[in-house]
């Protein structure tokens, strides 16, 4: 059974929603910060939120219970594979539904797959990097608006790669993922990315 909710309102996440923005989201709609929500022992794991609320009834919808599961998981055993620090977003995706995707708190996430485009993680308004720290899910801690930021074109290159991260972080099927990355797993994959990436500054 849930705990008698400690919250005014009561969001699922999303099958696709991130960790750090599903709990930034369950904030700005209670009007509370970030830590307000830890401090109430709030954390992204399917049991927790459940307990207090946050959850549907598991016998409904047992895959978004599977896939919160997932994430919680990697979020504990791959802890490297996150950023943190800053918030990265595609202001297109944000623009169509104000939530934040999971794949955009991996590190080496550089591009949205669906729109082609490069991540931001600075505000155009006061050029300061995003932080989780703010108190509005779709707004900078300046006040701007960050569904109107323009977004670049990116590579095709970046774009694919962007596209298997997601994949691995979800368990997705790829479609004829390069022959190196076949076998290796999320984190695998993001400690080639990081050595070749080293290996280019040389």
């Amino acid at each position: 059974m849930p705990e008698l909710p400690s919250l005014l309102f009561h969001p699922h996440p999303r099958a696709n929603e991130g960790p750090h923005g599903y709990l930034l989201r369950l904030a700005t709609e209670n009007h509370l910060l970030l830590h307000d929500i830890r401090r109430l022992n709030i954390h992204f794991d399917a049991e927790i939120l459940y307990r207090h609320g946050l959850m549907p009834d598991q016998r409904l919808e047992p895959e978004l219970f599977a896939r919160i599961r997932r994430i919680s998981t990697l979020l504990a055993s791959e802890k490297r594979a996150w950023n943190h620090r800053f918030a990265r977003f595609c202001p297109h995706c944000l623009a169509e539904e104000a939530y934040w995707h999971a794949d955009w708190e991996l590190y080496f996430q550089d591009a949205c797959p669906e729109h082609g485009v490069w991540l931001i993680d600075h505000c155009s308004s006061c050029q300061q990097p995003l932080s989780w720290n703010r108190k509005s899910m779709v707004r900078c801690e300046c006040g701007a608006d960050l569904r109107t930021e323009v977004a670049t074109q990116c590579p095709d290159d970046v774009v694919r790669m962007a596209g298997l991260l997601r994949a691995r972080l979800f368990n997705l099927p790829e479609d004829k993922p390069p022959l190196p990355l076949k076998a290796l797993n999320l984190g695998q994959v993001q400690q080639l990315i990081r050595f070749l990436g080293a290996g280019t500054t040389h």
